[in-house]
């Protein structure tokens, strides 16, 4: 899925559950960021996505590195990352991570390439939404219709 399309996932992740984050006290702001960040960290390696090209010597390292859709898009990192960040910060941004991962994840598991969440084991989920198609461009103007809503409901 393109770039946009995995913020919209995470931002409707983050309208249908905020309330659930603000149970823990914690700055919504904050809480919205990181969904927003884990949702398109994972693509950092992918030499031509936007995350890698704004993260520099870091994208080029993590390209060499890793392979696309493979560690960077398990379970087992997100899980990894969230555990240190809740940890050493907050639960309930460990908790954002993690739902902001799962949408860039959700995002990718619903195209034909798919997403191997348990990864090093090689078992995919995949779908029939084609990055780019007529179909991924209908979502993605669903998705920010609904987010407006949503939005609108939640705010005003």
């Amino acid at each position: 899925m393109l770039l946009i399309g995995h913020i919209l996932i995470a931002i409707l992740f983050f309208l249908l559950t905020r309330s659930h984050f603000l149970q823990f006290g914690v700055n919504e702001v904050i809480v919205f960021l990181i969904v927003l960040f884990a949702a398109i960290l994972p693509d950092i390696d992918e030499r031509n996505s936007r995350i890698n090209k704004w993260s520099g010597a870091i994208g080029r390292i993590v390209v060499l590195i890793f392979k696309h859709r493979g560690l960077l898009h398990s379970l087992l990192f997100s899980g990894v990352i969230a555990l240190l960040i809740g940890t050493f910060w907050h639960q309930a941004y460990g908790l954002a991570f993690i739902l902001g991962y799962f949408a860039h994840v959700f995002a990718d598991g619903i195209t034909p390439m798919g997403v191997a969440l348990l990864y090093p084991l090689p078992w995919k989920v995949s779908g029939p939404l084609r990055v780019g198609s007529v179909g991924e461009k209908l979502l993605t103007a669903l998705l920010f219709f609904i987010i407006l809503i949503l939005t609108f409901q939640i705010y005003f």
